[in-house]
């Protein structure tokens, strides 16, 4: 009784601090590719190139995120037209 009491108390606070950290990621998502692509205009070549490397990643990552949202929604589909 006790361990599940503290648990689930590690839990919820587990979860405010993920919260409270996303929401610190959010305020600051901006500032933080503004940066990045203006790293893109940097003079030492080594860094032009990581960070066109970098974006290129979050581009492509983000392509793959929304094309398997696309998938998973016509498998849903499907198989709530079979219900």
């Amino acid at each position: 009784m006790k361990d599940e009491a503290f648990a689930a108390e590690f839990e919820r606070q587990r979860s405010e601090i993920v919260e409270a950290a996303f929401g610190m990621i959010a305020q600051n998502i901006e500032k933080a590719v503004s940066t990045l692509v203006g790293l893109l205009d940097s003079k030492d070549e080594r860094l032009k190139r990581l960070t066109a490397n970098d974006v290129i990643g979050h581009f492509l990552k983000r392509r793959e995120l929304v094309d398997l949202e696309h998938r998973l929604a016509r498998i849903e589909q499907r198989l709530e037209a079979r219900g």
